[in-house]
């Protein structure tokens, strides 16, 4: 007879595997879902982030390992999106100790796709309001699942390094949260406080009216953008992607001051943007009174989300001057139409996680 000796029956045979997962998978807190279900099934290795996605490699006995495969797609963390995972055999190596995140790997092509802004979610809303947090009334609270992700990245992969971050280095609390497997902050990389991160700025006209704008006096800048604005005052804020104009829609002589500064007529419309209005619509956009999950925006319809390309002058062949459609439902959820495209047009499908 030929062949190896005989496998004592009960005894787990080693195994190892390099694991590549593509899609939305980093700046969702995917490294720390990895490390978490590695652990809890006493595996060891690594996982980091490349230009490609998550790369795990894996080691332990062959029913934990499979069982991490076919575990690592299915509770992945609120925002990431598995589009592919792709299973490599290694060589078993025996010597790995626990399982650990290294340092991003660069280099090679990049096909791993960066996660939108996301809406802050209620556990840092908590802490927003919470006078004896360290983060109570920090405007750029954030964590794992929520805050900035496409409008701070520089590059790939996704690292502290690689994002408008990287110029406010951590404080020793917010290390500390960075670096603690059981923190929701775990390898968050916009993670900041008071104490390390960004903060605001209020900037006004020169006295005499010429040159760039100084800072403010005013020691609380939202205090002083309150006032400006209850003194009539146009305010530009900057935000995650560029800049919001702001006044007090109450105000006719500063809402005609913005408009006439944007080069707006008052023949288009009589309404302006935060004007109090007893409708239950509002052009192109969903009513204020539906709430959806903050990852899925409320649509207002299927032609104003995919901003169909109706002009108001010349046809949809003039590049300017398209105006979403306006919905004749007010509601997401049901399955609204548009008004200004052909009766044809498919219905908005169900929102994920809506609560209207």
């Amino acid at each position: 007879m030929s062949g190896g000796p005989p496998t004592a029956v009960g005894v787990r045979v080693p195994q190892r595997r390099r694991v590549t997962v593509r899609g939305v998978v980093q700046g969702v807190g995917f490294r720390p879902y990895v490390y978490s279900l590695a652990t809890a099934l006493q595996l060891s290795g690594h996982v980091t982030n490349t230009p490609e996605g998550v790369v795990a490699e894996v080691e332990g006995t062959s029913e934990a390992v499979a069982r991490f495969c076919e575990r690592i797609a299915v509770d992945v963390p609120p925002l990431a999106r598995v589009d592919a995972v792709e299973h490599e055999e290694m060589p078993v190596v025996g010597g790995d100790t626990g399982f650990a995140i290294l340092a991003s790997r660069t280099g090679g092509p990049g096909g791993t796709l960066i996660p939108p802004d996301t809406a802050t979610c209620a556990a840092c809303l908590s802490e927003l309001a919470d006078p004896a947090d360290r983060r109570h009334r920090h405007p750029f609270v954030n964590c794992t699942h929520c805050g900035p992700r496409f409008t701070i990245v520089t590059g790939l992969p996704y690292d502290r390094a690689h994002t408008t971050m990287a110029g406010f280095p951590m404080c020793a609390d917010c290390s500390s949260e960075y670096a603690d497997p059981a923190d929701r902050r775990f390898h968050a990389q916009p993670v900041a406080c008071p104490a390390c991160g960004p903060r605001l700025r209020l900037l006004v006209p020169p006295p005499q009216g010429d040159g760039p704008p100084l800072p403010s006096a005013e020691t609380d800048p939202v205090a002083g953008a309150r006032a400006l604005l209850a003194s009539g005052a146009v305010l530009a804020v900057k935000g995650l992607g560029g800049y919001h104009l702001a006044c007090d829609a109450t105000d006719p002589a500063a809402v005609a001051r913005l408009r006439h500064r944007k080069a707006r007529g008052t023949s288009r419309s009589r309404s302006w943007p935060g004007a109090p209005t007893t409708s239950s619509t509002s052009y192109g956009s969903a009513p204020r009174s539906v709430t959806c999950s903050p990852a899925e925006p409320a649509p207002s319809c299927c032609c104003a989300a995919a901003r169909t390309r109706r002009s108001r002058h010349r046809g949809p062949t003039r590049s300017k001057g398209w105006l979403p459609a306006a919905p004749t439902s007010v509601s997401c959820c049901p399955t609204p139409r548009c008004t200004k495209c052909s009766s044809g047009c498919p219905a908005t499908p169900r929102v994920p996680g809506c609560s209207s």
